[in-house]
């Protein structure tokens, strides 16, 4: 059993530090995007409720070089008045409201964000683990 211990702690400290990797990585990599002026075609928010959380979705669409884009990473929506022009971020035929959305949509972000939920899941079960082959021990 004290080798499972082991193992288990292990795996959660690997888990851990490759999420801390993953962050600083994120956070440094030189993304690719262009900056660009796009013009507010509509900007809709919508209030959604699940079980435990209220949540608003914002749905904001621009027009650049006359196609229609949804804009990805939208904090709010009064910030886009129809017929506005606006600054957005280009990048893999995508626009982004900001810098961090672009970031966010990277290999490295994504591995980061399931690194926090196998680190998170790992820092819970170990423990609990632990007590409760110690228990059955006893």
């Amino acid at each position: 059993m004290k080798k499972s211990y082991i193992v288990m702690i292990v795996v959660t400290i690997i888990s851990i530090m490759l999420t801390i990797v993953l962050r600083v990585l994120m956070d440094h990599i030189d993304v690719q995007y262009e900056e660009v002026k796009a013009t507010v075609i509509s900007a809709e928010s919508q209030t959604k409720v699940s079980r435990k959380y209220t949540y608003t979705d914002y749905d904001v669409k621009v027009a650049y070089k006359g196609d229609t884009y949804e804009l990805k990473n939208v904090t709010n929506t009064y910030s886009y008045m129809k017929g506005k022009e606006i600054t957005a971020y280009l990048s893999n035929g995508e626009l982004y409201a900001n810098i961090e959305g672009v970031r966010g949509s990277t290999p490295f972000a994504t591995a980061y964000f399931v690194f926090v939920f196998i680190s998170w899941a790992l820092i819970i079960a170990t423990p609990a683990y632990i007590i409760t082959s110690k228990k059955r021990k006893t």
